[in-house]
């Protein structure tokens, strides 16, 4: 009974292969210690949002607006 049941059953939904992923770091040895490496081929590219270019091109003496900006942007990508 075991050997009847299929091993793979989510394959009758979705017939594409699984494809490779790729790693965010990866390791190599230098002058002798093991250093990790950010593997940033397929890193995103970060960009201000339009709203806040338009923020900062109208208001640019403004410091309040510039800091506003400032804290939203590093907020968002500091971990």
């Amino acid at each position: 009974m075991i050997k009847k049941l299929d091993p793979r059953p989510g394959l009758r939904y979705n017939k594409t292969e699984p494809g490779l992923s790729n790693t965010d770091v990866y390791f190599r040895k230098v002058d002798g210690l093991w250093q990790v490496f950010l593997n940033e081929d397929d890193m995103p590219q970060l960009r201000l949002s339009p709203t806040y270019r338009r923020l900062l091109a109208r208001d640019a003496a403004d410091r309040d607006v510039r800091n506003y900006v400032k804290e939203r942007f590093t907020a968002r990508f500091n971990f």
